[in-house]
């Protein structure tokens, strides 16, 4: 029930809170010790935007974590599903050439997938690594799924092949 402190919608409704006028700058401004919002539903939130449909702001801007995808990204009409936008970085003073090198016979990439989906895989580096790295160190390696598969066929993966490692050396730009 609704009290002084707490709104309740008991329904049945279509819709349980809903606010719409042309002098209604923020909807609703939500707060919480723990959460500013919680829903919950096939859908827990849907944003809608002219501009920008759901913004997140914070030291991790949106955060996903699912049971079968991290994230789902999709955009019409041949837009970029994604765009990073880059940071301000110096211009190298020269460039050269580098030979990427791939995993051979990888193991532990997904069964199922779908293409376009990005898998980003983690392994140690062991005595007497190919490259000369320390034992220890840890390594990630990108995989995209160039087909999804069925349900008795594996999806098929491509190695995302990256130049050379390079050592950080910038707090902050």
């Amino acid at each position: 029930m609704s009290s002084d402190n707490q709104y309740t919608a008991l329904g049945p409704a279509v819709i349980g809170f809903q606010t719409f006028g042309t002098e209604i700058d923020i909807g609703v401004d939500a707060g919480g010790n723990k959460v500013g919002v919680h829903a919950t539903g096939p859908t827990a939130v849907h944003g809608e935007g002219d501009v920008v449909g759901v913004h997140g702001e914070g030291a991790v801007g949106v955060k996903g974590v699912g049971s079968a995808t991290g994230g789902s990204f999709a955009a019409e009409d041949l837009s970029p599903q994604i765009v990073l936008q880059p940071q301000s970085v110096e211009a190298p003073s020269r460039l050269i050439d580098a030979t990427p090198q791939e995993f051979v016979q990888p193991g532990g990439l997904p069964r199922f997938g779908q293409a376009g989906a990005l898998y980003m895989g983690e392994y140690i580096t062991a005595q007497g690594d190919p490259n000369d790295y320390q034992p220890g160190i840890h390594l990630c390696v990108l995989w995209i799924c160039v087909n999804g598969g069925s349900h008795d066929q594996p999806a098929l993966w491509r190695q995302v092949l990256l130049g050379d490692i390079v050592r950080g050396t910038t707090a902050r730009l």
